[in-house]
């Protein structure tokens, strides 16, 4: 009986395709200038889409476009100005997506570029998802420790009347910066944010003042109705309201100071915010080139920037990892030959749908008992139509080759061949 096992040595993807990641969830650092990480570019796979996000994480920095390349076969160019994909004239964002479909194919070459832009008065991006608990506090209304994109214990305060929240009970939640834009509905009046931010930045506890009158004087400026004042000292709450009122319009906190920023829970809760320290930013205002940088991507022939390739989740790549598992872990000696009677036994172990494939990738029809004690060895000259089949001896042979089939030396790197 003719005995086939199709080892898969495919020195292509080892070098050629530079670092390989899987589509699951993949982050890629940002560098702009090509030495500071600014942020970075995720890549996920749902489905039969790709999607690719560009997150700027560090203070000041910003995205004016975004550039990108997605194909099954490596970017001819390095301008970015000729990618398919691309964002122009963004107002200075810090999160842009991309949603790839039709890729038809499992392994995607990826090039991220953007024109990133840096300045010490940009807004500061704190938006995200937190879990948090409230705890008593005499500085504040109330500490919140939070875990999360901003993990920390701030103080905190109320500004909707409304709601009720609990101490001690956990909860989830959504950050908004008050210097960035935040949903109107949130708050009852927004376009006195600046005033809150002035009040959270004095020291009233120092002038004797309870944290209760600070409540009591957030509510009044922000809320629609005031509660009953119960501890609040009601001359107290008046200065500090017409001390904002006089001195907060239009502030902005700067380093050294705190920010307000609004947490809304994700279930039917009070919207607190908490003070978050303001960094502090150095430098003058610029523009840099940035890219996506893979750890061993491939360089493009001229500038820096560089393309990576992401591998796809399919039936067909499950497949090629369990078929390469069981080649390179059980069809050899201990000296790397390769063992004909091992082979032998591993056939009649391959499923069906493993059989066929590897018979569909034969090029060799003849059933005749000459090949028998062979196997068919496909590789890198594979793909382009050549199929390269070599006699093993049962003395073995040592499993390296070069990309014509010749043995070499070496180390072959055992993935799934595709004809």
């Amino acid at each position: 009986m003719k005995k086939y096992l199709v080892l898969f040595i495919c020195l292509w993807i080892l070098f050629s395709m530079g670092a390989v990641v899987s589509a699951d969830e993949t982050v890629i650092d940002l560098v702009a200038g090509q030495h500071e990480v600014i942020g970075n570019v995720t890549v996920e796979q749902v489905g039969d889409e790709l999607i690719v996000t560009y997150n700027v994480t560090s203070p000041g920095w910003c995205l004016t476009t975004t550039h990108l390349y997605v194909g099954s076969t490596p970017a001819q160019r390095h301008s970015p100005g000729r990618f398919p994909y691309k964002h122009e004239n963004l107002d200075c964002v810090t999160v842009d997506t991309f949603t790839i479909s039709d890729l038809n194919t499992n392994t995607v070459y990826v090039a991220a570029h953007a024109d990133a832009f840096f300045s010490v008065n940009n807004e500061i991006d704190l938006n995200g998802n937190v879990q948090f608990t409230l705890d008593p506090s005499i500085d504040s209304y109330f500490d919140n420790v939070i875990s999360g994109m901003i993990a920390g214990d701030y103080l905190a305060w109320c500004v909707d009347v409304d709601t009720a929240i609990y101490l001690g009970q956990k909860y989830e939640g959504t950050t908004y910066s008050t210097l960035g834009s935040f949903p109107a509905e949130l708050v009852d009046h927004p376009e006195n944010m600046d005033l809150i931010n002035y009040i959270i930045n004095q020291d009233y506890l120092g002038q004797g003042m309870s944290a209760d009158d600070i409540q009591m004087a957030i509510w009044t400026l922000i809320d629609d109705r005031a509660p009953n004042p119960g501890t609040a000292n009601p001359a107290n709450v008046a200065a500090i309201v017409a001390d904002a009122l006089a001195n907060g319009e239009d502030f902005i906190p700067t380093c050294g100071d705190v920010v307000a920023i609004i947490i809304e829970p994700t279930v039917q809760a009070q919207t607190t915010i908490i003070e978050y320290p303001v960094p502090c930013l150095e430098g003058t205002d610029r523009k840099e080139t940035a890219w996506a940088l893979a750890d061993d991507g491939i360089a493009f022939r001229q500038g820096w920037g560089s393309y990576f390739t992401v591998q796809l989740n399919s039936a067909d790549t499950a497949i090629a990892a369990t078929d390469t598992s069981t080649t390179s872990n059980s069809l050899t000696t201990s000296n790397g030959n390769i063992d004909i009677a091992l082979v032998e036994t591993a056939t009649t172990a391959i499923n069906q749908a493993q059989a066929a494939a590897s018979s569909n990738n034969n090029n060799d029809d003849d059933d005749s008992d000459e090949d028998d004690g062979k196997v068919q060895v496909c590789h890198a000259a594979g793909r382009s139509g050549n199929w390269v089949q070599l006699e093993i001896s049962r003395n073995g042979l040592n499993g390296f080759f070069n990309d014509d089939g010749s043995p070499r030396n070496g180390l072959d790197y055992m993935g799934r061949c595709n004809s």
